[in-house]
This record gives structure tokens, sequence and C-alpha cells, in this order.
């Protein structure tokens, strides 16, 4: 994973650690899958595999096409039209270093480096299926396509607490929480069949929280960005199947949870634009460009009958809630 300031992109490449399942197609999806490691990254958009230690060795077959995806899941034991999916318990353990955001030199490639490990959590989720291929000279080529989208949060934030998890609610939406990947279906988002659904999403914020200091505090490693002005930023990612909120008619509600250092829940609240969460792309919600600190995300304190009220999803919409 890496971050381009200029083209405000977030470039995934091949890792050394990387698995993929591959399949021989037939039409009745009866064919088990086969894990491959990576054998030799040869750059960042292509890498090598070999079959998994301990496979059975995997015949190429002429005549036969295949089918492949990623993350693999080494736990499927359905077909092709069955890999299961998830959507759900992410956790983003690391946060954007906002200090040096309009530094340069070696300042600036820190805030581009901490941009990417904010990002860690996301390959996890980062379905991909490949257009079934045929063998070539012994071998099998596939390129790959992301079936799920990338979601960027700039919030501004004014209390100085730990801010442990964020809700995305809409009451009119249902999004994928769990599913199965049909990969016969290949580069289509419509690869995703048998869909749990949900009228939230989370995510949450590392293991204890992300604590707001002040500029002023010696424990500066968790410092987000503070100014004189008593505002602080913060950057977070999350994995979404793809779903066209543009077309509901209703805004999305944020929801920020924390707490203070008595340990009381604090709850903040922002209405959200309303975008089209598109297959293969990252985008920002957010109100302003991402060079633009003061067009984030602006939260508003909030009351727990509130938020009891707004995730109170009984008897509404189709999704199944987690609650």
């Amino acid at each position: 994973l890496s971050f381009d300031y200029v083209t405000k992109t977030m470039l995934f490449s091949w890792q050394e650690k990387d698995k993929i399942g591959v399949f021989p197609y037939t039409a009745d999806n009866t064919s088990t899958q086969s894990v491959f490691n990576v054998d030799k990254v040869l750059s960042n958009h292509k890498a090598s595999f070999k079959t998994n230690d301990g496979d059975v060795a995997f015949n190429i077959t002429k005549g036969t096409t295949y089918l492949s995806y990623l993350p693999v899941n080494a736990n499927n034991e359905g077909g092709s039209n069955s890999v299961p999916v998830s959507f759900r318990n992410q956790v983003q353990n690391n946060i954007v270093d906002m200090k040096n955001y309009y530094a340069e030199g070696s300042d600036r490639k820190a805030y581009e480096a901490s941009e990417v490990k904010a990002g860690e959590h996301l390959p996890k989720y980062d379905y991909q299926t490949s257009t079934a291929v045929s063998p070539v000279d012994g071998s099998l080529h596939f390129e790959y396509q992301r079936l799920s989208s990338i979601v960027r949060f700039f919030l501004k934030v004014t209390d100085q607490i730990t801010y442990d998890e964020i809700y995305v609610i809409n009451k009119e939406a249902d999004f994928i929480v769990d599913a199965k990947m049909d990969i016969s279906k290949s580069v289509s988002a419509d690869a995703f069949t048998n869909p749990v659904t949900s009228h939230s999403v989370s995510l949450k914020l590392g293991e204890n929280g992300f604590k707001v200091w002040d500029d002023t505090e010696t424990k500066n490693k968790c410092v987000l960005w503070s100014n004189r002005y008593g505002k602080a930023y913060i950057v977070l990612y999350m994995m979404f199947a793809p779903i066209d909120l543009k077309s509901l008619g209703v805004k999305s509600t944020l929801y920020v949870i924390g707490h203070d250092s008595d340990n009381n829940k604090r709850y903040y609240k922002a209405t959200l634009s309303k975008i089209n969460i598109a297959q293969n792309k990252v985008q920002q919600w957010a109100p302003a460009q991402m060079d633009d600190p003061d067009g984030a995300i602006e939260l508003t304190p909030v009351q727990v009958e509130e938020w009891l009220e707004d995730t109170n999803f009984d008897n509404e919409g189709t999704g199944t809630d987690d609650w």
C-alpha cells in the first residue's frame, strides 16, 4: 500500500505474503479452489505465484478456463460461486500524522507514510476477481479488478477526548456486511450474492481508541494535529461494498463515539452528503477537497437519546441489522 500525494491516490502493490485462490471453471461450480502463494514480486502490479505448500500439484489443463480471486479465503469449502466475504469488524489501527500535512521534505514523507499506515487494514476487505483465462504456454495470466470501494473520512474534532468508533447510518440503505462472492460473474460488483445487509456500518479506531492531545502535551505520539484554534483533524478509511446513496433521496448520518478521561461516553453527529459509493473507486466523504482542512466534516455533540433514536431500526427497511 502506498499513498501518492500529488494524485491523491492509494496504490495497492503485491507483497510476498499475498495469496490468491484459483478455480478451474465448471458450469455447475463444483470445482474446488487451490491456494497459490507469491513466488516473486516482479513489480508493484505484477507477481508470479506457486502452489501453496502441502497442496497437491496443480495441473493446468489445455482447454480448461480458470477463475481467480483475492484476498484468498483459505477456509472456503464451496465452489467458485459461493466464496464467503465480509465487511464487518474493520479496525483502523494507525492515525494519520496531520502535524506534517503542510510540511516539505522528510516531514512531508512522514505524513505520507502515516497515510499509508492508516490504510493498512483495507487489503483484508479488498475483494478482487479476474476474468476467466485459458492457459498460455502452460501458465495462467490473471488480471484483477476491485469489486469493493474505499471511502476516506476527513473529520474535524474540537474535544480532547478519546475517539473510539464511527458509524455510518442510513435507514433507507442496505449496506452489505456479509455475502457470497460468485467469481464466475467476473469483475462486476454483481458478484456479491446472497447478501446480509444492515442500515449501518462501523469502523473501530484502534484497540483503545484515538486520543487527541493538545500540542503542548509531551505525549505527542497521539497528536492528530491540533492548532491554536483548538481544532484537530482525523483521517479514517473504510471499505464498502458498492452502494448508490445518491439515488435514495435520504442523506446518511455519521456518528462518532468516544469517551472522556472519566470514561463517560460522548456522542457526536454529522449529516453526510449524498454520494455514489462506486466500485473500484477511492472517494472522500466530506464537503470539500482533501487539501482543504477547514472543509472537513464537522461534528456536533449530541445526547445518547438521539443516538438511540437514530439507531432504532425496528420494522424499517429490509436490512438485517446488528443491534
